[in-house]
């Protein structure tokens, strides 16, 4: 996206960002800001790894990350085809086996999708997969843990991913006052 094109990852922001984490706080705050800070910074060791990799003959790579707009990413899934898309030719279920096995996922704003049984359900396999196999997974929201609109089941697999890797972010609404 355009406006994160320069994103850094801010200092004051006490993650330990090699391992899962959640990060929440006020609208504007620059939750999602740093999330492509991240981005950027793990774009930029990757293709650090990758030159000195082809120089030395070895070839692999850096892991690589995912960022999703959780709302954004519920809608388009709820909107795929069970069938084949003729677009990417891809269906839902298998959208959803690629974003569910992706080794490294930031899930961008949870909380503010509009909820249904499908985007519940989604969450709840999504979160028991990356859970039970120690995925690497941050999470952005409004809401601290506690808050997030949730049965106990999906509260719970969200607090034992990050742990104690929590931060709240606090400021005024960047957006507003830029």
């Amino acid at each position: 996206m355009k406006i994160y094109e320069k994103a850094e990852l801010s200092t004051s922001i006490k993650l330990d960002w090699e391992n899962s984490w959640y990060l929440w706080g006020s609208i504007g705050s620059g939750k999602t800001h740093n999330c492509y800070g991240l981005l950027h910074k793990w774009n930029n060791a990757l293709m650090k790894l990758q030159e000195k990799n082809e120089k030395s003959g070895i070839y692999g790579g850096y892991p690589w990350l995912r960022l999703d707009n959780w709302a954004i990413k519920t809608d388009e899934l709820r909107n795929t085809p069970l069938d084949l898309d003729i677009y990417l030719g891809y269906n839902r279920r298998e959208k959803e086996k690629i974003l569910i096995n992706c080794k490294h996922l930031v899930i961008d704003d949870i909380g503010a999708e509009k909820r249904s049984d499908y985007t519940d359900d989604l969450l709840m396999r999504l979160l028991e997969h990356r859970y039970s196999n120690g995925f690497y997974t941050g999470f952005t929201s409004n809401l601290s843990i506690g808050e997030l609109p949730y049965d106990a089941r999906i509260i719970s697999r969200v607090a034992g991913i990050v742990g104690n890797n929590k931060f709240e972010l606090t400021g005024k609404d960047r957006r507003i006052t830029r």
